[in-house]
């Protein structure tokens, strides 16, 4: 259990079906109905967020990223991972 101060609070509105659906899961997960939703919330928000990630970076260091890419794999450990299976084909 987190030990940090909560000191905000973020109302919603909900239909009889929406709060029911959660309260749902939340039992089933053995969690509260706010400690799920929060989870549930920033879950997304991280999904959301993670995918709209700019990294700006020169020309020139783009250029050396591109070249390493570029060079051929020489690590024994890279040479097995890609000649796994992937896990989707499991």
């Amino acid at each position: 259990m987190s030990t940090t101060a909560k000191d905000e609070r973020l109302a919603l509105r909900l239909t009889r079906s929406q709060r029911k659906a959660l309260e749902a899961a939340a039992t089933a997960t053995g969690s509260t109905l706010t400690e799920f939703s929060v989870a549930a919330i920033l879950a997304r928000a991280e999904d959301v967020l993670g995918s709209r990630a700019v990294f700006e970076v020169d020309e020139q260091v783009w250029s050396e990223f591109v070249n390493a890419l570029d060079q051929p794999v020489t690590s024994d450990r890279f040479a097995a991972l890609i000649a796994r299976p992937p896990v989707w084909d499991e």
